[in-house]
């Protein structure tokens, strides 16, 4: 009997372990495979104000929090800014702000935030296809400082509030 028990609780804890569990997985952002010319970024490489003609800026994001996650990647460019295949315009406001929010987390990296809530970003500037310079950052701040906007605010303000007001029109 007790020999049976004990060979029950191992098979339990064995395919308890090697069970699948629910984990988040990022997105399938971009990540460069070669050699940058750009060794150690310095943040003006990712200006989005200064970006400059033929440049595009590649944001992938993967946030991570208690009650949900997205990811994603944005791209910004003289055209506007690409998500999903359809491109808005980026008011110079936003574009700042954009800025703000990169200066910001490049000044706290290597620093915890603390936040329950968290987004990894790959940032990624190219020129005729080439990169050019590419960063990771981590936000897991609850709260920057002032004139920040974060690229899921942008994803939300450009591409996603007006079909969330139109769904809470059609609700009522």
């Amino acid at each position: 009997m007790l020999k049976t028990s004990l060979i029950s609780i191992i098979a339990f804890i064995g395919l308890t372990a090697a069970s699948p569990t629910s984990t988040f997985e990022p997105s399938p952002v971009s990540r460069p495979t070669h050699a940058l010319s750009t060794q150690n970024p310095a943040i003006s490489d990712f200006s989005v104000v200064n970006l400059q003609n033929g440049a595009e800026l590649t944001i992938g994001y993967a946030t991570q929090g208690c009650f949900s996650s997205s990811y994603g990647n944005l791209k910004i460019s003289a055209d506007g800014v690409t998500y999903k295949g359809k491109t808005k315009p980026l008011s110079m406001a936003q574009a700042v702000g954009l800025d703000t929010y990169f200066q910001q987390l490049f000044a706290k990296a290597g620093k915890a935030g603390g936040c329950t809530t968290a987004t990894d970003l790959v940032l990624t500037v190219r020129r005729n296809d080439e990169v050019i310079s590419t960063q990771n950052l981590r936000d897991d701040f609850c709260r920057l400082g002032e004139g920040a906007i974060s690229p899921d605010h942008i994803r939300y303000d450009l591409f996603e509030r007006e079909e969330a007001e139109q769904q809470t029109l059609i609700r009522k």
